[in-house]
């Protein structure tokens, strides 16, 4: 009651204020430990005690983020590290996290803010950064990750991101490098399948995979004759209508058969030659659209016209 009536008056010490916001927090009454830290920040401060009082702000950033999300009470917890020395882990008081280590996992992760409208280039920069961050932590168990995270299973250790941040940085390089150069492109997907495989994330491994196994596949435009890398990047197979003997013309003359189905009835075309018949198919259509449209209305107005003169015959 005596310690209770010096807080109500503002007669207890820095500590004190402290430790009673960390009892709330064991009680489950985090807005209350978070207005008391903020207490025995200022009275830390107003007692020269610097590394309490950082340590008072960083948990009530820590416990303000946990409750609502935010990467504004990230940045304020990151303020107030460096100077707090290490901070209890939230549930579990006696663990005491090191501050450069929870430094680490906060500036990967504030790389990750805004990834979801940057271009391949960009976001290959940002998930390098944020596994630079998370290497200098990879043992670390990761204090913010388990209350809010951005949907990935990447949640444990600082290891887990590393590798998670490495596989993405390699994905986002190799669809930058995929319109100039597409064996890059397939060297850095080949970088993303072991990092993937170190951090479980099985989606993401046979993802690359499967892209990698494409762009390694090279065929030849049935129209120019000349040969791409990459199924679904720089060719197309496309419907139309070949026969054995076609094929056995091909294989005479020294084309490239594998670029004929015979049994699904379709052949390679590259993405040029793909685009230009689109793009002639497309005009054809519209001219064609055109002069429907326009056959209509004439038909519609001749209609009207002869329905006019019909009234005004019978008046």
């Amino acid at each position: 009651m005596f310690k209770g009536i010096k807080r109500a008056i503002g007669a207890a010490s820095a500590e004190e204020y402290y430790a009673q916001g960390m009892l709330e927090l064991e009680r489950g009454s985090s807005p209350a430990a978070i207005n008391l830290f903020g207490q025995a920040a200022k009275k830390a401060r107003d007692e020269g005690n610097g590394e309490l009082a950082n340590r008072a702000e960083a948990n009530a950033a820590l416990h303000r983020f946990i409750d609502q999300g935010g990467a504004g009470e990230l940045s304020s917890l990151l303020r107030h590290l460096a100077g707090a020395g290490w901070l209890e882990r939230p549930g579990d008081p006696s663990n005491r996290v090191p501050a450069d280590q929870l430094i680490a996992e906060l500036e990967g992760r504030l790389f990750e803010v805004g990834l979801v409208h940057a271009g391949d280039a960009e976001l290959a920069t940002a998930h390098q950064k944020a596994a630079e961050a998370f290497g200098r932590c990879l043992d670390h168990r990761l204090v913010t990750y388990p209350h809010h995270h951005h949907g990935d299973d990447h949640v444990g250790t600082g290891r887990e991101r590393h590798l998670y941040h490495t596989g993405m940085s390699c994905v986002h390089t190799a669809k930058d490098l995929i319109g100039t150069d597409p064996d890059q492109a397939g060297r850095m997907l080949g970088r993303a399948i072991p990092a993937f495989a170190g951090c479980g994330d099985e989606d993401w491994q046979e993802r690359c995979m499967s892209r990698l196994k494409r762009l390694q596949t090279r065929r030849t435009c049935w129209v120019c004759h000349r040969e791409f890398p990459g199924e679904g990047d720089y060719y197309d197979a496309v419907s139309a209508h070949v026969t054995p003997f076609i094929h056995e013309q091909s294989a005479r003359t020294g084309q490239d058969t594998s670029s004929i189905d015979v049994q699904g009835r379709r052949v390679v075309l590259c993405r040029v030659c793909e685009s230009i018949i689109e793009a002639r198919v497309t005009t054809r259509v519209s001219n064609l659209r055109e002069q429907l449209v326009s056959a209509v209305e004439r038909e519609v107005a001749q209609a009207v016209e002869q329905m006019r003169q019909q009234l005004q015959a019978t008046r």
